[in-house]
């Protein structure tokens, strides 16, 4: 599942240290982009959830 361009625009939650993870994920030379895309896939059932909620 890829979220892009409305993503920004969506209000989102995250717990401590989930989105660090992704930058961390980017630092260690990961895409951007799949590092996002990869927790987007692992938090796909929360993601849907912040999608209906705007």
């Amino acid at each position: 599942m890829t979220i892009r361009g409305s993503f920004a625009q969506m209000q989102i939650q995250s717990k401590p240290g989930e989105i660090g993870g992704v930058m961390l994920a980017a630092q260690n030379g990961t895409k951007p982009t799949e590092a996002a895309d990869t927790w987007v896939a692992t938090h796909g059932a929360r993601v849907e959830r912040w999608g209906r909620s705007n």
